[in-house]
C-alpha cells in the first residue's frame, strides 16, 4: 500500500484529495481511475495529492472478506485523515463503492470527511443502489447520510433516478471514454466471437458459452476466443464448464493488455458481451 503525490508549483490551483483505487489489481474502475489522474487537463487545472483505496491484491480476492482488509481499512482511514489534515483541500474525489459490504466501509470515511466539512464529488462506476436501500432499512439511512448535499458523477443517466431519494445536491452524467485506436483489419477466414472481460459471472461469462452449445451448425463459420484474468470464476471452472458442456471451436487466451489485446480486435470480430450488471 501506498500514496502518491501529484504537486503542482502554482498556489492559485485548487487542491483535491483523490480517494481511489488504482492498479492493480486491473479492472474497469482502477483503469478509468488511472487515465483521470494521469489527465493533463485535470493537473493543469488542479494540485491534486492521492490516498489509493488498495484492499486486495488479486481480482479473485476483491469480494472477500479478511481480517488483513480490515487492517488495511484502518491504515487508509489513518491516512485520509492525515492529508486532511496537511493537505487542506477544497474538495474529495471519492470512487465511492454504490453496494455491498464495501459500501459501509466506504461510508465510514465519508464521517471523516463530513466532519473535514469538505465538498464530496462521488463517482458511481456501478448501480444497484435503488435495490440496495430497500434490502434493510439501515441501508436507506446511510444512504441519506452519504449523499445528501454531495456531488455526484454517474456514468449513465439511468442511474440518476437511484439518487434523487437521497438528496445529493447535483448529479452529473460523464460517459466513460477510450482512446481511438487506428488500424487495418485482418483477413481470416473465420468470424471471431469474442467474449472480452475479466472472468466475473455477472458479466455474461456463462450464457455465452451456454449459447455456443447451440451453435454447433455454424461452426464452420466462426471460431470463439475468451480473454480476461480470472476473477470470481477461476480459469479452472471456465475449462471444466467448456469440457463438460462438449463445447468445441473456443480458446481461452488469458488475460491480454494494450497491443496484445488489439491484436484480436483486429481481426473480423463481433464482440458478444450479455452482461447483467453494468451501468448501461
Amino acid at each position: 500500500m501506498h500514496e502518491n503525490n501529484i504537486s503542482m508549483e502554482s498556489f492559485s490551483k485548487s487542491k483535491i484529495l483523490f480517494l481511489v483505487q488504482l492498479p492493480p489489481p486491473l479492472h474497469g474502475v482502477s483503469t478509468m481511475n488511472k487515465y483521470l489522474i494521469e489527465s493533463k487537463p485535470i493537473l493543469d487545472e488542479f494540485e491534486i495529492s492521492i490516498v489509493q483505496l488498495k484492499f486486495s491484491k488479486s481480482l479473485s480476492d476483491l469480494r472477500a472478506i479478511s481480517l488483513i482488509k480490515l487492517v488495511r481499512m484502518f491504515v487508509i482511514g489513518f491516512r485520509i485523515i492525515k492529508k486532511l489534515f496537511f493537505l487542506r483541500p477544497e474538495a474529495v474525489y471519492y470512487t465511492i463503492t454504490p453496494t455491498g459490504n464495501a459500501f459501509y466501509r466506504d461510508a465510514v470515511y465519508v464521517i471523516i470527511l463530513k466532519m473535514f466539512k469538505l465538498k464530496r464529488i462521488y463517482h458511481l462506476h456501478g448501480k444497484g443502489i435503488k435495490n440496495y436501500a430497500n434490502k434493510r432499512k439501515i441501508n436507506k439511512i446511510l444512504y441519506k447520510f452519504v449523499f445528501k448535499n454531495s456531488y455526484v458523477i454517474c456514468m449513465s443517466d439511468m442511474l440518476h433516478d437511484e439518487l434523487d431519494a437521497f438528496h445529493p445536491k447535483n448529479i452529473f452524467t460523464v460517459n466513460n471514454g477510450i482512446e481511438v485506436i487506428n488500424y487495418e483489419e485482418k483477413k481470416a477466414d473465420k468470424v471471431q466471437l469474442l467474449f472480452l472481460s475479466n472472468l466475473i459471472e455477472d458479466k455474461g461469462l456463462f450464457d455465452f458459452l451456454s449459447t455456443l452449445k447451440y451453435l454447433k451448425d455454424l461452426e464452420p463459420l466462426f471460431y470463439a476466443t475468451i480473454i480476461g484474468n480470472p476473477s470470481n470464476v477461476s480459469e479452472r471452472q471456465l475449462l471444466d464448464f467448456i469440457k463438460s458442456n462438449n463445447i468445441t471451436n473456443i480458446t481461452y487466451e488469458g488475460a491480454k493488455y494494450g497491443n496484445d489485446k488489439y491484436e484480436y480486435l483486429k481481426k473480423p470480430t463481433i464482440l458478444i458481451f450479455p452482461t447483467r450488471n453494468d451501468t448501461f
